[in-house]
C-alpha cells in the first residue's frame, strides 16, 4: 500500500505515525513545501524572544524520518491532485502516485491587497520562512508594524519587541482581541502592551506601504506615516485548498470531511487547519485551526487510511496565549451573533488585570474567556464538550477558585454524559 501525506506539521506527522502503527510495511511519503524538518509553529514567538532554541522547536527527533521509514520530500509543493489517476503533481512537474492520500496542507496568512505589500520586509507569522525573513530584516530595521490585534498579531508584536524593535500594532477593530474577547479584556491588554512600550492604534488601517523596493514606512487612513522596516500581517489564515480545486474533492471554507476525516473522494482524507469538521459547541461545520485538534485529526485520519474506522467527535475553538506575562484563554462561542439568545455573565477587575466571562444557552456552558486568572480552564472546556447542565453551580462560574471540586455533584448527577473512564477521572480530580 502506498500512502502519501501532504503536510509535515501536526496533522501530517500524526497521520503518518498512525498509518505506520497499523501498516508496518506500507510505503509512506511525506511532502512539505517547507525545506525544514517538522517543528512546532507555536514556538516561533518564543524562539524570537530567546526562550527556546532552534533544536527546541523540532517536533520530532532529527532521525525521525529514517527511524520510521518515511520518505520525505522537503521544499516541494503539491500544486494539484488528480483523484482519477491516484496521483499528485509537484511544482517540479514530477508526479507521485498513491493508494491513500492525506491532505494536511494547513493554511496561509491572509495578506491584504494594499499598495506596496509586495515590498521586501512584509511577512506572515506562520512558518520558518517568515521567521528567517524577519530575523534577516530585523538586523537593519529600527521599527516594525503589526497588522492585526488577534493572538497571532500580538504574539508577533511581543517577539519583535523582544528583539529591540519599536513596535506599533494597527487594527481596524475598536479593541484588541476583538474576535475572541470583549472590550474589557481588550483594554487590559492594550494597557499591558503600552506599559511595555508597544503602541496600539485602533480603528485604523494601512492604506499604503512606502519605500523603494524595501519597506520604509506605512501610511494610515488618517494620514499618519509610521517609519518601519518590517510589517507582519496577522489578520487571518486561509486554508490551503487550491490543490484540489476543479476536482471531486468538495470544499467550502476548507476541505469538507466526514466523521472519519474522509473527503468526498473515498481514498482521500484531510486533517488539520485545512479540514472543515464539526464544532462540538455550535454543531456547525468550521475550521478550528488549533494544534491539538490538528494532531488528533491527523491521528484518526491516518488510522482510518490504514483500515480502522475511528470517528472524530469534533473540535472546539480555543485560543491560549500569554502577552508580557499576562495569560488569556478563550474557548467556545464567546461572541454570539445573537446575544439576546444567550445568558452572558462577566466579572471585570481592572486594577488586578482580571476578566472572566461565561456564555450559556439553556443553562449549558458554550463559551468562556479568562484573563489573568486562568486556573482550571480545562474544567470549562470539559463542561462545554459534554453539554452539562450547570444551573446548580451557575453562581460560582466566575469565581477565581472554580474547578473540579465545584462540579463533583454535576458529574455524579449527569454521569450518563461521560463514558466510564471520563467519569472516573472527573471524580478523581474533583476529590483531590
Amino acid at each position: 500500500m502506498r500512502y502519501l501525506v501532504i503536510g509535515n506539521s501536526a496533522a501530517g506527522i500524526n497521520g503518518a505515525e498512525a498509518v505506520r502503527a497499523r501498516d508496518p510495511d506500507g510505503a509512506i511519503t511525506i511532502v512539505s513545501s517547507e525545506d525544514y524538518p517538522a517543528y512546532s509553529r507555536c514556538l516561533i514567538p518564543y524562539f524570537m524572544e530567546g526562550k527556546v532554541s532552534e533544536d527546541d522547536m523540532l517536533y520530532r527527533p532529527k532521525d525521525y524520518y529514517e527511524a520510521n521509514r518515511f520518505e520525505v520530500l522537503l521544499g516541494r509543493t503539491v500544486v494539484s491532485v488528480h483523484p482519477s489517476e491516484h496521483a499528485v503533481t509537484l511544482d517540479t512537474g514530477e508526479k507521485l502516485s498513491y493508494d491513500r492520500l492525506l491532505i494536511a496542507t494547513g493554511g496561509s496568512p491572509e495578506i491584504p491587497d494594499t499598495p506596496g505589500m509586495d515590498k521586501d520586509g512584509v511577512f506572515g507569522f506562520r512558518t520558518t520562512v517568515d521567521l528567517q525573513g524577519i530575523l534577516r530584516v530585523a538586523k537593519s530595521a529600527d521599527g516594525a508594524v503589526v497588522l492585526g490585534g488577534g493572538c497571532v498579531g500580538l504574539m508577533a508584536a511581543c517577539g519583535l519587541h523582544s528583539m529591540g524593535l519599536k513596535v506599533t500594532v494597527v487594527i481596524r477593530s475598536p479593541h484588541l482581541l476583538s474576535q475572541v474577547a470583549d472590550a474589557e479584556a481588550g483594554e487590559i491588554f492594550r494597557r499591558r502592551f503600552e506599559e511595555n512600550g508597544v503602541s496600539v492604534i485602533t480603528q485604523n488601517d494601512v492604506t499604503e506601504v512606502l519605500g523603494s523596493g524595501k519597506v520604509e514606512a506605512v501610511r494610515l487612513e488618517d494620514g499618519r506615516e509610521i517609519p518601519c522596516g518590517i510589517i507582519v500581517v496577522g489578520k487571518g489564515v486561509n486554508p490551503n485548498i487550491d490543490l484540489v480545486k476543479g476536482t471531486d474533492v468538495r470544499t467550502h471554507w476548507g476541505i469538507i470531511v466526514d466523521e472519519e476525516l474522509r473527503t468526498s473522494v473515498s481514498d482521500i482524507y484531510a486533517a488539520g487547519d485545512v479540514a472543515e469538521t464539526t464544532d462540538v459547541v455550535t454543531g456547525n461545520q468550521t475550521v478550528n485551526a488549533i494544534w491539538p485538534a490538528a494532531a488528533e485529526q491527523g491521528r484518526i485520519a491516518g488510522a482510518n487510511m490504514a483500515g480502522a474506522h475511528e470517528r472524530y467527535s469534533g473540535s472546539m475553538r480555543m485560543n491560549s496565549a500569554e502577552f508580557f506575562g499576562l495569560p488569556l484563554i478563550s474557548t467556545g462561542l464567546v461572541k454570539p451573533r445573537n446575544p439576546e439568545d444567550y445568558e452572558i455573565l462577566k466579572r471585570y477587575v481592572a486594577e488586578k488585570n482580571v476578566f472572566r466571562k461565561v456564555v450559556l444557552r439553556d443553562n449549558v456552558l458554550v463559551g468562556a474567556v479568562l484573563v489573568g486568572e486562568i486556573e482550571n480552564a480545562g474544567v470549562y472546556a470539559a463542561l462545554m464538550r459534554k453539554k452539562v447542565d450547570v444551573s446548580p453551580v451557575k453562581d460560582r462560574l466566575l469565581e477565581s477558585g472554580f474547578g473540579f471540586g465545584a462540579i463533583l455533584g454535576l458529574v455524579a448527577d449527569q454521569k450518563d454524559k461521560f463514558v466510564e473512564p471520563e467519569y472516573r477521572e472527573a471524580v478523581l480530580c474533583a476529590s483531590e
